[in-house]
């Protein structure tokens, strides 16, 4: 059985296989950029972080990808799809011929991790082929797929960036490293896919140290460089955690009662030892029973000697309400020390989790409540799942891929654009356009031709793909110190 979805060739749009066949006769190259056009979302604020072309150049356009029978195959798919004389037969068995398969596209991006404005480029496509021109705009579909790792990496940045706001004012310096674990990605069963699991999770990990989403992890393995072997090379962590499944098989179902789970999980805790972490749902029946009566006061100093650390996960309930009166009640019933701004911290044995109606704005809201309250906001982590991963789009961030220029047969660009009446948001860029970034640290666009600004400028799109080969190739490791350092 031959397996088309293995064929690159229809890793794209229906419409984008007739497209050979309307573009200018004398049309030699073409010349395409992709951009984050804006938001209108409250909680962005003009800036988007790159991430994730190197995922997507590795799983799709390294080496030999186009071969004889792929282009047989996808003949006959589109003369019965569309219909015969669509399909660009001509076009790709030349690919195949004198190219041995391999794509002859030149591709240069920002270098992921970058932090930059809206409205630059992040990445430039062209042929390396006068006869290939055409192929500019074939796998835009595909490029554009990086539309959601850099939304999930720009949307796990704005939250940081709020969040460490909040912590300057209610937390102490020596503390503020926990901030990297301040928010876990919980999103791996909300999403459409196990490949949106893996390339989300890439640009939440570029922020944050915390995710179960396991493919996520091996996916920087795969993509970004990290050696399997090394044991120092884990980005991401997690922590020993029960669902309801667990702490109903260890209750009471009659009578409602979960101090038999309670005791199971304190148990785990004491049996790993020093430094261990034991996350527990505590809301299978009574969240406040099971915070004031088995944790606050029965098992309370089982929990301290542990040497570990215990998190109450409360699951149901208005998040802000329950998450913060879980809190006080561990606080009246384990004590709390008051930090050096002022604020209180449960001791270091106990912490809270809230991963229900968690998102970009209870997150924010909910911080700024325990910060009105006198509770540092160090005393609660973030579990977010769909609101993470999947609900988000394309029109987050108004993304886009446009033709910018095309070159003829007279070896002259000429620009090309759009400009719709009707939206002026859409007036797309001209000319074989780059980003540029100025001595004051100002990134800009402009054309690839401009010779000198006042003050000097470099191009920040670097090659990164030529000809089916990988000509910039980083571990995870410098892609995340450098967008930890924006």
């Amino acid at each position: 059985m031959n397996q088309l979805t293995k064929n690159l060739l229809f890793r794209t749009d229906s419409y984008k296989l007739s497209h050979w066949s309307l573009y200018p006769t004398d049309m030699t190259n073409m010349y395409s950029y992709v951009e984050a056009r804006g938001s209108d979302l409250p909680f962005m604020t003009g800036k988007v972080v790159m991430v994730g072309l190197q995922a997507i150049l590795k799983k799709y356009f390294l080496g030999v990808v186009i071969t004889k029978k792929d282009v047989e195959q996808a003949k006959r798919f589109v003369d019965r799809h569309i219909r015969p004389g669509v399909f660009n037969y001509d076009g790709w068995m030349y690919i195949v011929k004198q190219h041995n398969g391999k794509l002859p596209l030149r591709i240069r991006a920002l270098a992921e991790g970058t932090i930059v404005p809206f409205s630059v480029p992040l990445l430039s496509v062209e042929s390396t082929d006068p006869k290939c021109g055409w192929l500019v705009s074939y796998f835009e579909p595909l490029i554009m797929q990086i539309w959601y790792p850099i939304t999930v990496a720009t949307l796990a940045y704005e939250v940081k960036s709020s969040m460490r706001e909040i912590w300057l004012r209610t937390v102490d310096d020596a503390d503020m490293g926990s901030l990297d674990f301040a928010v876990h990605d919980f999103g791996f069963r909300g999403v459409s896919s196990p490949e949106s699991g893996e390339m989300g999770s890439i640009g939440h990990q570029l922020m944050f140290d915390g995710t179960d989403t396991i493919s996520g992890i091996a996916a920087l393995y795969d993509y970004y460089n990290l050696d399997e072997d090394d044991d120092n090379s884990m980005p991401s962590f997690s922590v020993i955690a029960s669902e309801h499944t667990v702490m109903c098989s260890n209750s009471d179902a009659d009578t409602r009662d979960d101090r038999n789970a309670a005791i199971k999980m304190v148990e785990t805790l004491e049996e790993q030892g020093a430094g261990a972490i034991v996350s527990a749902v505590g809301d299978t029946y009574d969240i406040y029973r099971f915070v004031d009566r088995y944790i606050g006061i029965e098992l309370r100093e089982r929990i301290k000697a542990s040497g570990g650390r215990f998190v109450v996960r409360p699951d149901s309930g208005i998040p802000k309400e329950v998450a913060i009166s879980v809190i006080e009640r561990l606080m009246e019933s384990c004590g709390y020390t008051t930090n050096t701004k002022g604020f209180k911290v449960l001791p270091t044995w106990m912490r809270v989790l809230q991963g229900d109606g968690v998102n970009a704005e209870s997150i924010v809201d909910i911080s700024l409540e325990l910060e009105r309250r006198g509770i540092s906001p160090e005393n609660l982590i973030f579990g977010m799942g769909g609101a993470l991963l999947q609900h988000c789009d394309r029109d987050w961030l108004k993304f886009a891929m446009k033709g910018s220029a095309i070159q003829k047969e007279d070896g002259q660009w000429h620009d090309i654009f759009k400009d719709p009446i009707t939206d002026s948001r859409k007036v797309s860029k001209r000319g074989r356009v780059t980003t540029y970034l100025d001595y004051d640290g100002k990134y800009f666009c402009d054309r690839v031709e401009l010779d000198k600004l006042p003050g000097g400028h470099f191009d920040m799109l670097h090659l990164v793909y030529e000809n089916g080969e990988l000509l910039q190739d980083e571990t995870f490791t410098e892609v995340r110190a450098r967008a930890r350092r924006a």
